[in-house]
């Protein structure tokens, strides 16, 4: 059950990131945070690090479910979120007002 809630929640990660990143959805609070003219730029980079969020999921779900060499999934879930975290205040830092 705990498995493919994360499936679910990774698929959900990633195809929120694509809408994003292609433009096609821009998230309310972006609207009011960021500039006009950067707003194009922080969607691209901000769709990315959603996407990178689903496929950090996608790691956990795999060592969840003991896919071949667990712990080689953990050890990539983890590096990855902390990638990602530093991402994404990066992006905010860069764009935001």
């Amino acid at each position: 059950m705990t498995v493919l809630f994360f499936m679910v929640v990774s698929l959900g990660f990633l195809i929120y990131g694509a809408l994003v990143y292609k433009g096609i959805y821009t998230p309310i609070g972006s609207k009011f945070m960021v500039e006009d003219e950067n707003r194009d730029a922080w969607c691209k980079s901000e769709g990315f690090t959603k996407i990178l969020w689903g496929i950090d999921v996608a790691f956990l779900t795999m060592y969840l479910a003991g896919v071949f060499l667990p712990y080689l999934w953990l050890g990539c879930f983890l590096v990855l979120t902390i990638y990602i975290i530093i991402l994404a205040y990066k992006n905010n830092q860069k764009y935001m007002k």
